[in-house]
């Protein structure tokens, strides 16, 4: 099972927990409803945050290029980069990659030719425009391993989201063939932590999280009761970093 994926289905399962990125030593992890995912700017950042309870680490193509290795499953974020080549992604790959995660706007070649172990994550933005969903239902066919499920939530969002954009949202997670981790802007609250489950969320992506947070986010997370079977062959990765629309403000 490729690892990015893998790493989603473990979250469900209790774990040994390494010191460092070693694996196989030190307390055991308990499961959790949903992997929490983290971005690191060094390689000592991506360490704490492992140690934390992070179970995916993404990184920017900076790091990547100064050797930066884990254990755990671990990424490049190429969204910043406009034009990607069939070659960058096999050097990705070759550097130790497990995935990178790549924009709608990047060139399909990107997408054509396969790079063996490099799982692809597209970036998506649920859509406010499309009524009957065509061009939302055509990323499914996009030779991708994942999707990037763009909602960037804050605290506040979440707590003012109603019945009606939660069904809308959780339609469009289903229309989708990928796994799913959604991206968060700020610490989420206890309560608002089965609304993201509920939501399909195989993987939580914290942007800006620091060691505390993930901690906490874990702490929580093992108390939230799992969404999907982790041995469903349906489970992939979305992941969640932009404004959904209006949340009726």
């Amino acid at each position: 099972m490729p690892k990015l994926i893998d790493a989603l289905h473990r979250a469900g399962k209790s774990a040994a927990v390494g010191f460092g990125f070693s694996k196989g030593t030190g307390a055991a992890r308990k499961s959790k409803a949903t992997a929490i995912i983290v971005s690191a700017k060094t390689a000592t950042d991506a360490q704490r945050m492992i140690q934390a309870g992070a179970d995916v680490v993404i990184v920017t193509p900076e790091v990547a290029a100064q050797g930066f290795k884990s254990d755990v499953s671990w990424g490049v974020d190429l969204r910043g980069i406009e034009k990607v080549d069939v070659a960058q992604l096999r050097g990705t790959q070759e550097g130790g990659a497990d995935f990178v995660i790549l924009s709608t706007s990047a060139p399909a070649r990107a997408l054509a030719t396969k790079v063996e172990k490099l799982e692809r994550v597209i970036d998506v933005i649920p859509p406010t425009d499309d009524p009957l969903l065509l061009k939302f239902r055509a990323l499914n066919l996009l030779d991708a391993d994942g999707a990037i499920f763009e909602t960037r939530f804050t605290a506040q969002d979440l707590a003012a989201l109603r019945v009606e954009q939660f069904a809308q949202l959780r339609a469009l997670r289903e229309v989708l063939r990928f796994p799913a981790i959604v991206t968060l802007r700020e610490m989420p609250s206890e309560e608002d932590l089965p609304l993201l489950v509920k939501l399909g969320a195989q993987g939580i992506w914290l942007i800006d999280a620091s060691e505390e947070q993930v901690n906490t986010l874990r702490e929580l997370l093992e108390r939230v009761p799992r969404e999907h079977d982790e041995d469903s062959p349906s489970v992939g990765p979305m992941v969640a970093s932009s404004p959904v629309a209006d949340h009726g403000e």
